[in-house]
């Protein structure tokens, strides 16, 4: 196995494991909803948007998990395929969620759509770029 697939499973099971320390892995499961005969959409475990943790760095922890879950193997032309054609899959399942959960949470999931990525953390990593370099300096040198 190469190092970059390696680091994609590590990456994956990463994700895996800090989205799951925010779902109510009963919803998600639809456990709940069996057993309390109800349709609850939402999936966090106190029903309000959970943007702590990884919900601060990507949207959607677990469908980008998915995705670096099927590219991280070897790769032939049929895998390849295959592959763009799950991706192409978890994308659109991600944007017809997407508008589930405006939909249930209204203007606070807008909000959040503007401040944290859908998958890939581009709106998150420079933000932290930025902060390694510490505050702007704006000290003003009028000192009489």
């Amino acid at each position: 196995m190469r190092i970059g697939q390696v680091i994609l499973l590590g990456i994956a099971v990463l994700l895996f494991f800090l989205g799951g320390r925010h779902y109510d892995a009963r919803q998600v499961l639809g456990i709940k909803q069996i057993r309390e005969g109800t349709s609850n959409k939402v999936i966090t475990d106190t029903g309000e948007l959970d943007t702590s943790s990884i919900l601060g760095i990507t949207r959607h922890p677990w469908y980008l998990a998915t995705i670096l879950f099927i590219w991280a193997r070897q790769l032939d032309v049929s895998a390849i395929l295959v592959n763009v054609i799950l991706t192409s899959y978890l994308i659109v399942g991600t944007y017809l969620e997407e508008k589930k959960l405006i939909g249930e949470f209204g203007e606070r999931h807008l909000t959040y759509q503007k401040s944290v990525s859908m998958l890939i953390p581009y709106k998150w990593l420079p933000s932290k770029i930025i902060n390694l370099h510490g505050p702007p300096n704006h000290s003003n040198s009028t000192d009489s």
